[in-house]
Order: structure tokens, then sequence, then C-alpha cells
């Protein structure tokens, strides 16, 4: 069964990413922890640490706009300022720098950027630092999916970690600046760049910056629509797979076809505002693997024959982005697709769904 890459949210080719800290307007003293340089190559290694290929914030586009962080569409065009820590912001009123957040600040950071216009037009780019991570936290709302909710009552906390972002949830926000999550050695490295800068004053020349590469193949100001369109994106959310146990038969024995039907539901992705860095196996990863071994244990009984019931394993992709698998398992069986022949959902006695 085909998941649903039409119907939601496209994800945006991302044609380079690259983060880079180095040093402008002539020499700066060593940073401490250095080690003895015995080579051009590990010299330039001390002067300009990389993150290439991971740790971006990339573009997602809907059917209304923009969701996740934009770079430059010219991939020759880097984004290059000042390294500056969220401790001094105030500092970003008078000119152009890239941020350094700690993760447990990084909400205010981003609250701060959805209000205020003097920091947008200062603020060219933001570097997320998980070394200290706070207890708990969440680039999700305290009720992800509410809008989806089959009741009235929409208050429950089923996300505490989420409660303190204070209504902005990061993994649907749209932000128009480069936004990288640092590995923890890069993260080491801007810290102290970022001190230095902050002891000799935003006024000196000898500064250290940071350099930042995020080229996308289209806009935020585009849509899923038009960027499927002209061929600038990719749709999110892949294949959804399903199984039955006893197999459904090409054709129905007597009596076959009224099985009632127990359904077993499992996600296999998830969300985050950064898509590199998910924790699957604290997450789909572990219901995935559930499920998966509950098919195999049932196939192996050979007991299948006797069941008055069949049971019907279904993974579905992209189910974190407004549930766009089961939206799409029902959408085809409504059409009578060969994608569900065979599942009769009004067979279905039991849905049990695997979290």
């Amino acid at each position: 069964m085909a998941g649903n890459s039409m119907l939601c949210n496209s994800l945006l080719t991302v044609c380079a990413s690259l983060l880079a800290l180095h040093a402008v307007q002539a020499t700066l003293p060593p940073l401490e922890g250095m080690g003895m340089v015995t080579s051009m190559k590990g010299l330039s290694a001390q002067m300009y640490p990389e993150m290439k290929g991971l740790g971006g914030c990339y573009l997602l586009l809907n059917r209304t706009g923009p969701v996740g962080s934009q770079g430059s569409s010219d991939v020759d065009n880097d984004v290059d300022a000042p390294l500056l820590h969220y401790d001094n912001l105030d500092e970003a009123h008078n000119r152009d720098v890239i941020v350094l957040v700690p993760v447990k600040q990084s909400v205010a950071l981003m609250q701060q950027l959805q209000t205020g216009s003097d920091l947008q037009q200062h603020v060219k780019g933001v570097l997320i630092d998980d070394t200290d991570p706070p207890d708990s936290y969440s680039s999700l709302g305290p009720f992800p999916g509410a809008e989806y909710a089959p009741y009235a009552q929409k208050a429950y906390l089923w996300n505490p970690a989420g409660a303190a972002n204070n209504g902005l949830v990061p993994a649907r926000a749209w932000f128009p600046v480069p936004f990288f999550l640092l590995t923890p050695e890069l993260a080491l490295a801007a810290q102290q760049r970022a001190a230095h800068n902050a002891l000799q004053g935003y006024k000196q020349k000898k500064q250290y910056h940071a350099r930042l590469k995020l080229a996308m193949t289209s806009s935020g100001k585009s849509n899923s629509s038009a960027c499927i369109w002209a061929g600038t994106c990719k749709p999110l959310g892949g294949y959804s797979v399903w199984s039955a146990i006893p197999p459904l038969p090409a054709i129905a024995a007597a009596g076959d076809a009224n099985r009632p039907i127990i359904l077993v539901v499992a996600q296999t992705d998830s969300i985050d505002q950064f898509h590199d860095s998910i924790q699957g196996a604290d997450a789909s990863l572990s219901s995935l693997m559930v499920l998966l071994a509950a098919l195999n244990i049932l196939q192996g009984t050979n007991a299948a024959a006797s069941y008055t019931k069949r049971v019907v394993f279904l993974a579905l992709a992209g189910e974190t982005w407004d549930y766009m698998g089961s939206r799409r398992l029902l959408y085809e069986a409504s059409l009578g697709s060969n994608s569900t022949a065979g599942v009769d959902m009004s067979l279905i006695e039991q849905v049990r769904h695997i979290a």
C-alpha cells in the first residue's frame, strides 16, 4: 500500500549542508584543548572545524506553507557571521550574528525570533548545543495531533515534556534562517569560540565566525503542490505494509470472507525538529519491533487454520505527519484499490495500536 505521498506534506531535497567555524581578521590565540599540530591537514582541521551532511533542520512544505528552517537556494551562497552565545543576545540588535544556544534555551530563542522583527533581521543562523540537555525535552506540543482527537476534551497532557514549549511547537514551526544541531565535538568548539568573542567584545574586528550552508531546491514561499509540480521536492511518507494471519486467499473459501478482523497497528517513523537525530529506538522503532515479533511468533505456531478471526498486522508510514498512513489506508479502501484487496473495513472488530 503506497504511503500518502500527495495528500499532506512534502520534504524538500537538500542540495548541500555544511557548518564551519573559522577566524577572521588576523590571528587569534589558540583555544583550550588544542593539541600539537603536525600537518597542514591537522592545522586546517583545528582552524576550521566542520560538520558536513547532517544536523540541519530541513524545509518541509504542506499545502498551506512551510515548516522547518530555510537555507539559501543558491548552493554557492554561504551564511557567514560572528558567533554569539544566546546569553549575549542583546548584541544581535546591532549586527548580524549566528547564535549558539543551549537546547534548554532554544524554545525561548525560537519564540523571540518569531515575534521580534529586529532579531529576524540580524540573526542569520542558529546552532543548537545539546551537550547539556534538560531532563526531558520534546519538539512537539503537549497534545500532538489534538486536531484529530475524536472527543471534545483536548486539554489532556499526553506529552508532558511538550508543555514547556509555551504554545510554540518547534517541530511544526517555520524559521527563515538555517538551524543546525551540533555534534558534541563541534558544540565544544563553538562554546570556546563564542566565549572568546564575548571576552574580546563584539566591536573588535578579531572574531570567530560560523559559516553555514543549508542550500535547498525550493523556497519557504512555496507550498507542496507547487514544489511537487516543479520537481523541486520529494514526498514524505514512503510505503505502509500489511500482512494477515491466516493469509488472505486469492479466492475466499465458504465462510472465510466474513471472518472478523483484529487490526494490529504500529508506525514506522517519527517526527522531530532535526530529522537526522530522531531516537527511533525510544519511539516508533520499538513498537514496530514488537509488532514484527508478534507476527513471527503467530506464524511459527502453524495454528492459523484454526483461528476464528483474522489478525491483520499493519506498519504505517507517515503517521506523525497528520496521520498520512492511516488516512491513505482508508482512502484506498474506499476506492477498492488492489493495495487493500481482501481487507474489508466493515469486518474490523478491534484495533490494537502498539505505541
